[in-house]
């Protein structure tokens, strides 16, 4: 007596399939967003050091 079916994906696989996904992507891209978003303040901040100590040192 076989008690599995496998029919392929019911409407419950999809549904799980798609909230996992659209829990999933917004993650990677916040993550990358603020990644992105440190990076050029601590771009903007070297910047703002070297053009500090360049002008110290004309002076």
């Amino acid at each position: 007596m076989n008690l599995r079916n496998n029919n392929g994906f019911t409407g419950i696989d999809i549904a799980i399939a798609v909230i996992i996904i659209l829990i999933f992507i917004p993650t990677v891209f916040g993550i990358t967003y603020n990644i992105h978003k440190t990076n050029r303040a601590i771009d903007a901040e070297t910047e703002a050091t070297s053009i500090r100590s360049r002008s110290t040192r004309t002076c």
